[in-house]
């Protein structure tokens, strides 16, 4: 896969485009179901596939305070793309002034002059233009004039519930991780750089990597959670404890805390993820550290059995 930049979208291969078009921030099950049908499309008339996204989310630029946490960054957006099978991603920077770009502009001078599109794949909740004009029947409508077509998906369900970015977020928000992945397609997960914290845990026996995150993720429920830490293409069963630390003092900054097991290496500066698999525990208070650190035995030797 290729990524093409705007504002020129230069690209060695300019042969019509089978293009899906949306914001696509998580790449959910749906989104991955669009991305599916676009490339069926481009094999059956041998065309090539594209996915049309922004950079950033446009509501970081349009609305900042209403912008939602982010599902994905950008970096694996692009490797989720890949391992789809697309040929191209146009990667538009959204910017204010793109904002007012209006619906027939964006169609006439980016979809047609720049990409050379042939066919456009949407979902049935599209708007695209200044203040959204472009919705889907004015597509539908362009189409015909201006001589490509559009397939129009409909909404993704699982039964009977429409699957949506905001259903996953707010699935992650309630800790309720477990659900996550028969939305999502896979376990969601966070990476950052490994930061220099209080150094608690390695008094207690457990030193945890305390994580600078790379981007505004959505945050999960405080608490306690088993699942995966990924570092330099491997993988290790790690429990991360998310919160406020209320056993040593009353309401800290939220901090995000990996005790990697066994993985006995310095990773301080280094960046990892962690891939959330079951929500093990509520945050809690312990009236006494011997108390704490029999608790963080009990969630390791759940974490070893459950990840075995």
């Amino acid at each position: 896969m290729q990524v093409v930049e705007s504002p020129d979208f230069v690209r060695q291969d300019n042969r019509p485009v089978v293009l899906a078009i949306g914001s696509f921030d998580g790449l959910y099950l749906g989104h991955q179901k669009i991305i599916d049908t676009t490339i069926d499309i481009a094999n059956r008339k041998n065309l090539v596939s594209g996915v049309y996204s922004f950079y950033p989310h446009p509501l970081k630029v349009i609305k900042p305070d209403t912008a939602p946490p982010q599902l994905i960054t950008e970096e694996r957006k692009v490797e989720k793309l890949k391992c789809l099978g697309v040929d191209y991603y146009f990667q538009q920077h959204f910017t204010d002034e793109f904002s007012r770009i209006s619906f027939h502009d964006f169609i006439k001078n980016i979809l047609l002059d720049k990409i050379n599109t042939g066919y456009v794949v949407v979902g049935e909740d599209f708007r695209f233009g200044h203040r959204a004009e472009g919705k889907k029947q004015q597509l539908l409508e362009y189409g015909k004039k201006l001589d490509f077509e559009v397939s129009i998906m409909s909404a993704y369900e699982i039964e009977g519930k429409k699957v949506s970015s905001s259903l996953i977020r707010r699935l992650i928000q309630k800790g309720k991780v477990e659900e996550v992945p028969r939305f999502l397609g896979e376990n969601y997960s966070i990476k950052g750089t490994v930061i220099h914290g209080a150094g608690r845990g390695r008094k207690l026996g457990y030193p945890t990597a305390n994580l600078k995150l790379l981007t505004e993720y959505v945050l999960p429920l405080p608490g306690v959670y088993a699942g995966y830490t990924h570092f330099r293409n491997k993988k290790y069963r790690a429990l991360a404890s998310l919160g406020y630390n209320p056993t040593f003092s009353p309401r800290q900054e939220y901090s995000i805390e990996i005790h990697v097991l066994d993985l006995s290496q310095n990773i301080y500066g280094r960046e990892i993820s962690f891939e959330f698999v079951e929500f093990l525990r509520p945050e809690k208070k312990f009236n006494e550290v011997q108390k704490l650190k029999e608790q963080i035995e009990k969630d390791i030797l759940y974490t070893r059995e459950i990840l075995c």
